[in-house]
């Protein structure tokens, strides 16, 4: 819905401002990321059904509840998706950059709780549907960071006019 509204507005600035160069790209780029960003929020409202649904009923992990865990999770994940958007709003290539590449250490911190995570799922004995639950989420996570991630991508096209998103060999 949202990115329909985005899409008729880019189709009338384009046809009323004729825009080149960096306005171009500027205007592509912004259209990728609202959809990047609607998956981002489709992955949250998954997350957050689940937890509601669930909370409290996770278990633990390593001797600390799960919620605590994906909790400071979503805290690592908001701060690489506030990155981004202060490099799409600055520009900033650099930082795009690190993020794409997750270079960052929260990414780095990211990927390894979620691993201890996913490791406590094969661990559970009796309660599936605790360690299915908490699939789902640590699945959502993922594809939350790939989105801020996409999001990076679109930045450094924004500043280099490079489409980095589709690597070969």
């Amino acid at each position: 819905l949202l990115e329909v509204k985005v899409d008729k507005f880019i189709i009338r600035l384009l046809a009323r401002r004729s825009p080149v160069g960096g306005d171009l790209r500027f205007i592509i780029t912004a259209s990728r990321i609202v959809t990047d960003l609607e998956r981002l929020g489709d992955e949250t409202v998954q997350m957050a059904r689940v937890l509601d649904r669930e909370y409290g009923n996770l278990g633990e992990c390593d001797g600390r509840s799960v919620e605590n865990e994906v909790r400071e999770l979503l805290i690592l994940l908001t701060e690489l998706f506030d990155q981004a958007m202060l490099a799409f709003r600055h520009h900033d290539y650099l930082a795009a950059k690190e993020l794409a590449q997750g270079a960052t250490g929260s990414e780095g911190e990211m990927a390894t709780r979620m691993r201890r995570l996913s490791a406590c799922t094969r661990l559970k004995e009796g309660d599936v549907s605790q360690a299915v639950n908490l699939v789902l989420i640590l699945r959502s996570l993922e594809r939350g960071l790939r989105y801020v991630q996409n999001i990076s991508e679109h930045v450094i096209y924004l500043a280099t006019g490079k489409d980095v998103r589709h690597k070969t060999g």
